[in-house]
C-alpha cells in the first residue's frame, strides 16, 4: 500500500516562503500597506515630539517622567519601523520584545497618572 498519497498539499520550503513574502510585500497592496505605515509613524512621532515640547512648558511634577515616557514611545515606533522595513516578517523575536514593552508603557503612564496627581485635586475634578 502506498503510504504518499498526491492529495496532501506541499509545504513551501523556507527560502520559497520568503520569496512569496517579498512578492506580496512588492505587489500594489503590499505597497499601500507600507506607506501607510510610514505615514502613521510619521504622524505619532510628530505628535510624541509637539507633546514633549507642550510638556516642558509646564510646571506640574510629571512633567519630566511624561517626557520620558513620550520619548520612549517615540523610540519604540522608529524601532518597529525600522525592524519592519530592514528584516520583514522573517523573525518575530524582536516583535514580540516591542510588544512587550508596549505594553510596559502603558504600566508606566498609570504609575505616572497615580503617583503624581494629589487626591483631593482629583476628588474636585470628578
Amino acid at each position: 500500500m502506498d503510504t504518499e498519497s498526491n492529495d496532501m498539499p506541499q509545504f513551501l520550503t523556507q527560502a520559497a516562503a520568503l520569496e512569496q513574502m517579498e512578492y506580496v510585500q512588492k505587489s500594489g497592496p503590499g505597497m499601500g500597506i507600507s506607506i501607510f505605515i510610514v505615514a502613521k509613524s510619521l504622524f505619532v512621532i510628530y505628535s510624541n515630539i509637539n507633546a514633549i515640547i507642550e510638556w516642558n512648558k509646564s510646571n506640574l511634577p510629571m512633567r519630566r517622567p511624561v517626557q520620558a515616557l513620550l520619548s520612549f514611545s517615540t523610540v519604540m515606533v522608529l524601532c518597529t519601523v525600522f525592524y519592519k522595513f530592514r528584516y520583514t516578517q522573517k523573525d518575530i523575536g524582536p516583535l514580540f520584545l516591542l510588544q512587550g514593552l508596549a505594553c510596559y508603557i502603558a504600566f508606566c503612564i498609570m504609575h505616572v497618572l497615580i503617583g503624581y496627581v494629589k487626591n483631593a485635586a482629583s476628588k474636585d475634578q470628578r
